[in-house]
């Protein structure tokens, strides 16, 4: 802890802004792959599949069953509704959540501010795309993290 907060502090009294800004991204790069990593392997445990994203919608493997399937028996079983049941109008809702959420991350004070240290407007713009790029990233990974824990302590893996 005492030499990450000696090195935060030797880039920002040195580095300024811009310093402090690839502190930010280094951070970033940790937090996005702890919790996409872990997603992977689960997902190619439960699925053969590599991308989590997509393993919600395959098969388990060794089981002639979808997770998708199998999540909605498991959640009927403790007394909930079906986890895929749509509601119309359902697909448009969810897809606006994601994009408000995403639009608001990258509009928190702290993450506006760095587009602010780089040279032009052309380079603003472009860290803004790869920031809801890497948003968006981290915001799908969540449902299949979701849906994938919910079959571990469950016993669905042997």
């Amino acid at each position: 802890i005492y030499v990450g907060m000696g090195i935060v502090f030797l880039y920002a009294v040195f580095g300024g802004m811009k310093g402090i800004t690839y502190t930010q991204v280094a951070q970033y790069i940790v937090l996005i792959l702890a919790y996409t990593v872990p997603a992977v392997f689960i997902s190619l445990q439960l699925t053969g599949n590599l991308v989590p994203q997509l393993g919600l919608g395959s098969d388990l493997v060794g089981h002639n069953v979808s997770l998708l399937s199998k999540l909605d028996q498991i959640v009927t079983d403790i007394g909930f509704g079906k986890y895929t049941t749509s509601v119309p109008g359902s697909t448009l809702n969810m897809f606006m959540y994601t994009l408000s959420l995403m639009i608001g991350t990258a509009g928190l004070p702290h993450v506006i501010m760095r587009f602010f240290t780089v040279p032009s407007v052309k380079a603003a713009r472009s860290s803004a795309g790869w920031a809801l790029v890497f948003i968006a990233i981290l915001y799908t990974t969540a449902p299949a993290v979701a849906a994938m824990a919910i079959d571990q302590p469950l016993g669905l893996i042997h």
